[in-house]
């Protein structure tokens, strides 16, 4: 991925959380990351893994593709 998709993603998980009520350390703890990685993610610093995006998903109760299907890439 590149930067610019790693930044959509991290949007969309990001209204996602926060939409849902989970803060960041809640998220983190439940998707078993260190903190710092997963707010990372969220700024579209890092790449969150195929299997990270899963379990982000599964924790805010939406499907995978809910987190990709507005991007435009």
């Amino acid at each position: 991925m590149n930067k610019k998709m790693d930044a959509a993603i991290g949007n969309r998980i990001r209204a996602f959380r926060v939409s849902s009520g989970h803060t960041t350390h809640a998220m983190a703890s439940a998707v078993e990351m260190p903190l710092n990685d997963y707010t990372r993610g969220e700024r579209g610093e890092r790449q969150f893994s195929a299997a990270e995006l899963f379990a982000v998903s599964q924790v805010l109760g939406i499907g995978l593709v809910d987190i990709v299907s507005a991007l435009d890439f």
